[in-house]
């Protein structure tokens, strides 16, 4: 059911994004300073060590108070560097009772601003959430190879995080590993839901994201001949 909601959502998110402002960039060695997401879409972005996420977009229900779905004025972002990983703490505080379902879609860019980077890989957490009686809370991230705005792509990599209810298992973290890129297009969903009677809550997530060099052409060559060099001896 997340899944479903996230990928809809994504299709129909409109750009708010300022385009050609100087992005906010976080000092990860001074005070942890956060911003909310009206902040970063005003600023044009937010680069967190050599990653820059820009472009914006953002969605909220809350079927409990249609008026108080939390918007880009209320979700605040922290920049984080976690296991060599640069990234964002998205803190928002979902929650859902009784028969009522609240979440937001956030959308965004992620680009490397080193030339000598790719984005190879992406964690996906949460630390702070649950889920009681027949409520839920969860978070999926989609990532794509182009803006998912402007066309219907599928997504290259999709990742799930949650506690669910009855059997099902909770997971609080996942990994995804993938090709080199020096951009990719995220659509992450917030869901949190009771059907009946619980509660399902979720305070904050975390989407970092690894990075490896690009190899220059001269190793390349090197690696290729040194493989070639290894086969010669083989056949002699």
């Amino acid at each position: 059911m997340i899944k479903q909601m996230v990928a809809t959502a994504g299709l129909v998110l409109s750009l708010t994004a300022s385009q050609g402002l100087a992005a906010i960039i976080v000092d990860l060695n001074g005070p942890e300073q956060s911003y909310t997401v009206q902040e970063i879409i005003d600023a044009g972005g937010i680069q967190v060590g050599d990653k820059l996420f820009d472009n914006w977009r953002v969605t909220g229900i809350d079927t409990n108070d249609p008026d108080g779905a939390l918007h880009a004025g209320a979700i605040k972002v922290t920049g984080v560097l976690i296991n060599g990983e640069y990234g964002i703490r998205v803190d928002g505080g979902w929650t859902a009772t009784s028969g009522n379902t609240a979440g937001t879609t956030l959308g965004y860019r992620v680009s490397v601003t080193d030339p000598a980077m790719n984005i190879v890989g992406a964690t996906l957490k949460i630390t702070s959430g649950g889920a009681l009686g027949d409520g839920s809370a969860g978070v999926t991230a989609n990532l794509y190879d182009s803006d998912p705005n402007n066309s219907n792509p599928t997504p290259f990599s999709t990742s799930t995080v949650g506690a669910f209810v009855g059997s099902d298992p909770a997971w609080t973290i996942a990994t995804g590993s993938f090709d080199n890129k020096s951009e990719l297009w995220v659509v992450a969903g917030v869901v949190v839901n009771s059907p009946a009677n619980g509660q399902g809550t979720l305070t904050e997530y975390y989407h970092t994201f690894a990075q490896a060099v690009i190899p220059e052409p001269a190793s390349i060559a090197l690696i290729f001949a040194g493989g070639m060099l290894m086969f010669g001896r083989r056949r002699h």
